[in-house]
C-alpha cells in the first residue's frame, strides 16, 4: 500500500470529492427586475413573520414554573395567538391520525411509533417560541397571513423561496439564543448582550434563495402570480403595526 495515496490513510478508504463551480450569466434586466421585487416580498415576509412571533411572546408574563397569558392583551396579541392555536390544531390532529394509521399497521411487537405533537398556548412551563418556532407551524401561519392589501405575503413568492425565508428566521433566534448563552457564560469578544431579532428596515429588501432546478428561462413555482414593486405600496405591515 502506498501511504501517500490520498484514498488511503491508516488502511482507510477516504471518500473522493470533486469541487464545482457553476458560473451564471448575469441576470437580464427582467430578471433582474423580478429578483428584485421578490427581494423586497423576502423582507416583508421576514416582517411578518416576526410581527407574528413578537405578538404571541410578548402577551406573556414570567411567573413561577413557566410563563401566563396577561390578562389585558392588544387586540394584535389576541389574533396572534389565535392563528397559531388554529395552526398547532390543525398539524396537531393531522399527526394524530397519521400516528393512529401507524399503529394500526404496525407489525406485532414492533416498538410504538412515537407522537409528537405541538405544545399549545395556555399557561407553559417553557417559553412559547418552542411552538411559534416550530418550522411546521410557522409556514402554517405565514401561508395565511394577510399583509396589507388583505393577500398573504407568503403567497407572493415561490413556496421554497418563502420557505428559506422561514428557516433563516428561526435560525436568527437559534443564533441570539447561541449568542446569549456565551454572553452569560463571560464569552469574550461581546461588546454588549445580544439583541432579539428585530424587524428589517422597511425600505430594504432580504435574501431571496431560490433552488438551482426553478431557474431557467422562467421562475418555475412563479406561475402567475403578480409581483409587486412598489416599496410605498407593498409594505406587509403598518408603521403602528411595526411600533406594537
Amino acid at each position: 500500500m502506498n501511504e501517500s495515496d490520498p484514498q488511503h490513510v491508516d488502511e482507510k478508504p477516504i471518500k473522493a470529492y470533486v469541487q464545482r463551480a457553476l458560473v451564471l450569466d448575469k441576470p437580464g434586466a427582467a430578471l433582474n427586475a423580478v429578483c428584485l421585487a421578490l427581494g423586497l416580498q423576502c423582507k416583508n415576509l421576514y416582517n411578518t413573520a416576526h410581527f407574528a412571533v413578537n405578538n404571541v411572546i410578548t402577551a406573556y408574563d414570567r411567573v413561577d414554573g413557566g410563563y401566563r397569558v396577561k390578562d389585558d392583551l392588544h387586540e394584535h396579541q389576541r389574533v396572534a395567538i389565535e392563528r397559531f392555536h388554529v395552526a398547532i390544531d390543525r398539524i396537531n390532529s393531522a399527526r394524530r391520525d397519521k400516528h393512529e394509521s401507524e399503529v394500526a399497521s404496525a407489525d406485532p411487537g414492533a416498538k410504538t411509533p412515537e407522537l409528537k405533537l405541538v405544545a399549545r398556548l395556555e399557561t407553559c412551563s417553557l417559553s412559547p417560541l418552542g411552538s411559534l418556532l416550530d418550522i411546521t407551524v410557522l409556514d402554517n401561519v405565514l401561508r395565511a397571513w394577510p399583509g396589507m392589501d388583505g393577500t398573504a405575503v407568503y403567497g407572493r413568492l415561490p413556496a421554497a423561496a418563502a420557505q428559506q425565508v422561514l428557516r433563516r428566521y428561526k435560525a436568527a433566534w437559534a443564533g441570539y439564543f447561541n449568542s446569549l448563552a456565551n454572553f452569560v457564560a463571560g464569552g469574550a469578544g461581546f461588546t454588549g448582550k445580544p439583541r432579539s431579532p428585530s424587524y428589517l428596515a422597511r425600505n430594504s429588501r432580504y435574501v431571496l434563495e431560490i433552488p438551482l432546478a426553478q431557474i431557467g428561462r422562467t421562475l418555475i413555482g412563479l406561475g402567475d402570480k403578480v409581483i409587486p414593486v412598489d416599496m410605498a405600496e407593498t409594505l406587509a405591515l403598518t408603521a403602528e403595526e411595526m411600533a406594537a
